[in-house]
């Protein structure tokens, strides 16, 4: 019983591992396949474009506290309740 149980098991995992592979190859293939118009039309917008890396200019962000973190100190904290 032990030895139709261990070849049972060896079966289904060699098994799994060609359906696995199979899956593998047809997902690298539908990669492959041609694109039936190559040329991407450019866009007019920098934001539709992508960042390949390098240097990019600093940003700047200026922002005023809200009008409740204005009114209290800066080292108060608040209340319990509120």
């Amino acid at each position: 019983m032990r030895g139709i149980a261990l070849s049972l098991a060896a079966v289904m995992s060699l098994g799994v591992a060609v359906a696995g592979g199979r899956a593998t190859a047809a997902d690298r293939a539908a990669h492959r396949r041609p694109v039936a118009n190559p040329e991407v039309p450019a866009t007019a917008s920098p934001a539709g474009r992508v960042w390949y890396g390098g240097k990019l200019a600093p940003i700047i962000v200026v922002a005023s506290p809200p009008e409740r973190a204005a009114a209290r100190p800066a080292g108060s904290c608040l209340p319990v309740g509120g």
